[in-house]
């Protein structure tokens, strides 16, 4: 199940081409195309949805450029097709045709029409997703504040990173199955300078910083609560937005023999794709009588 539009002219204009369409979407970050699709893809959200490119039909109806953004997504989804969606017909000066039951119908885009007619239709195929697969327990959920608080900081890390320089690494902001529930955490590798945002664990993997095995050093990870490093963040780091960072050239030996002191994860650890999560009181709405 997904959410579909299409967009035309307003009446009395030409549609734009498939090549102008086409050059224009490849001008654009995130996007691939092919086989007459323009697919956006976001490493970093883990955000993905698709445009078909316009062609004739042969049926004399007019051809229109059709947006397909999945069901059983995060809010994040939809918010970065939104945002996609906006500058798409503000290029173009299209008009939608929405046919979902909570939709836009046809007409102007409107951002906040649209994310209302994402959400109700979501809503409906995680009822129907949930009622047919077992209930709330068949996905991985997340309180939806830590879910698009992760999704805002990855959007934006490109940008981050770009004006720390790459001096600094900032890192992604990932979900795991840990210990019986999902937790966040990012990366921080043998203490280098670094933005990190706060989560649940560091996922500190250690190259230089790792122990000796027969001569020589054989690289691990270890999953240390953000919370244990927080006294030594306060002491070397300077505070962000939303980050702690630190800033020397070499790690001071209290922040390497830090990294150095932790044990090697030796338990079960899964990464949990983006397009795994849901919100947590989403998922309980859906799962909730009479919904």
């Amino acid at each position: 199940m997904s959410y579909d539009l299409c967009f035309r002219p307003p009446a009395g204009r030409p549609m734009p081409s498939a090549s102008q369409l086409t050059a224009w979407f490849a001008s654009r970050a995130g996007y691939t195309i092919a086989s007459a699709q323009a697919i956006y893809e976001n490493p970093d959200t883990e955000v993905y949805f698709i445009f078909d490119l316009p062609s004739a039909t042969g049926d004399g109806e007019a051809p229109s450029l059709a947006f397909n953004l999945n069901y059983a997504r995060h809010r994040g989804f939809a918010l970065e097709a939104a945002a996609e969606l906006e500058v798409l017909v503000q290029q173009f000066g299209l008009e939608v045709e929405d046919p979902q039951v909570d939709g836009l119908g046809e007409g102007p885009y409107d951002t906040a029409g649209f994310l209302r007619g994402w959400q109700a239709g979501n809503d409906y195929a995680l009822r129907v997703y949930l009622s047919k697969g077992g209930g709330a327990s068949v996905v991985p959920t997340v309180p939806a504040a830590t879910l698009e608080r992760a999704w805002r900081w990855n959007l934006a890390r490109k940008d981050l990173q770009a004006r720390l320089g790459e001096d600094v690494f900032v890192p992604k902001i990932s979900f795991f199955e840990l210990e019986g529930r999902v937790q966040t955490g990012a990366v921080w590798t043998d203490a280098i300078p670094v933005a990190l945002p706060p989560t649940d664990q560091l996922m500190l993997w250690r190259e230089q910083l790792a122990p000796r095995k027969f001569l020589r050093r054989v690289p691990d990870l270890c999953v240390c609560p953000y919370a244990a490093a927080e006294a030594l963040l306060r002491k070397f780091a300077v505070p962000g937005d939303g980050y702690q960072r630190m800033t020397y050239r070499e790690p001071p030996s209290e922040v390497s023999d830090f990294v150095r002191a932790r044990s090697p994860w030796r338990g079960p650890l899964a990464g949990i794709a983006g397009d795994q999560l849901l919100e947590a009181e989403v998922v309980a709405r859906a799962c909730a009588p009479g919904a």
